[in-house]
């Protein structure tokens, strides 16, 4: 008997996390439906046929930016998600926030499993409050007395019971949809246009890690973020940088481009640990440069220190000296760069990458 799978997403500001979170279902459709006996079906309002299904997943996306219900009323999140596990075998929550942290945890008594890109590797590690609700903007404050206008917005801070520990799980990180120069408009357009069915695919220029890179690094980044704890690690890595480069923001094209001629690209936190611009510097065949990221699950894991990535302190002590170490030696910087990339473009460009996202898909729903 197939199973029957009901997806609650969102409309209406589509970003880039929703659009890695539709993505890799959308793409596997009928591969789910014709080798796996699963039927998938995309829903974007509630109404009684979203119960009509053996598995219910609901993206935070939906319920707290079109809904808003985590600014106008908390309780109306437990109603719904009460409601939905009376009609429904199992509900799914999927957490589809930027970091290990910004936690939506006061839905966990009421759903059978909780999905997020990425967390923290010892779970037990929930069970503590963090400044700013990120592990890495509490070091932050912690370290370098950074404050922000408040320490966490509260239905992001609630520490959960042990037990329900039990229910977190790594979903798949904000890697699983395209990132090439301009595929990011196609996707957002087939997103909104879901009914005429345009067809989706990943990347299909990839840049080679052993191409002619003549630019030693990069960092086209932004940082102007609300939270102090959130931009000081950019801010703080633009100031090391001023002598050097420009860190200055590019149009599209010329941002490629640079990445695809860099033998390293400098991919700081952002809102959390995975950035979009990881993805757009592995298509691009460069090497990635960012904070050590051993405290993070994730899938796929393309964040394996000296392997796929090259690390640097929270504290940058270690940046300027790792960053021309890694210029002196850019063989080092091609084998980061391939390995990286290896891994990537299987998931994303061949059939047992494509039965990976499904194994995984049916492992996570049953």
């Amino acid at each position: 008997m197939q199973m029957k799978v009901n997806v609650l997403h969102s409309n209406i500001k589509i970003n880039g996390n929703e659009l890695a979170f539709l993505f890799p279902i959308k793409f596997n459709t009928k591969r789910l439906k014709v080798d796996y006996n699963i039927s998938v079906n995309y829903f974007q309002n509630i109404s009684e046929h979203l119960y009509e299904c053996d598995v219910l997943i609901i993206s935070s996306w939906y319920i707290g930016r079109e809904l808003k219900w985590w600014q106008n009323d908390n309780e109306k999140v437990s109603e719904f998600l009460t409601a939905a596990k009376s009609k429904v075998k199992k509900v799914i929550w999927f957490d589809i926030s930027d970091s290990t942290g910004t936690t939506q945890f006061l839905v966990l008594p009421y759903v059978d499993s909780y999905l997020k890109c990425q967390i923290l590797k010892d779970k037990s590690d929930y069970l503590n409050n963090y400044y700013a609700n990120r592990v890495f903007t509490d070091y932050y404050h912690k370290s370098f007395t950074i404050d922000d206008n408040d320490s966490g917005e509260t239905h992001l801070g609630i520490i959960p019971a042990k037990s329900d520990l039990d229910k977190l799980f790594v979903g798949w990180n904000t890697g699983m949809t395209n990132y090439g120069c301009y595929s990011t408009y196609w996707s957002i357009l087939s997103h909104y246009l879901s009914h005429i069915e345009l067809p989706k695919f990943y990347p299909t220029h990839w840049a080679s890690s052993a191409s002619h890179r003549p630019v030693d690094y990069s960092c086209r980044v932004g940082y102007s973020y609300p939270r102090q704890t959130v931009a000081y690690q950019r801010k703080e890595i633009a100031k090391l940088l001023k002598d050097r480069i420009s860190v200055e923001k590019l149009k599209r094209k010329k941002y490629f481009s640079e990445m695809e001629k860099s033998k390293i690209c400098i991919s700081p936190f952002g809102l959390g640990e995975i950035t979009l611009r990881d993805f757009e510097i592995i298509i691009s065949g460069s090497a990635i440069f960012k904070g050590n990221c051993e405290h993070m699950d994730t899938w796929p894991n393309l964040f394996i220190k000296d392997q796929t990535y090259i690390d640097y302190k929270w504290d940058l002590s270690d940046f300027e000296d790792k960053l021309d170490y890694y210029v002196q030696h850019p063989r080092l910087c091609i084998d980061i760069g391939q390995n990286c990339q290896r891994i990537y473009k299987n998931l994303l460009t061949t059939e047992h990458g494509f039965n990976d996202f499904c194994k995984r898909f049916k492992r996570l729903i049953t």
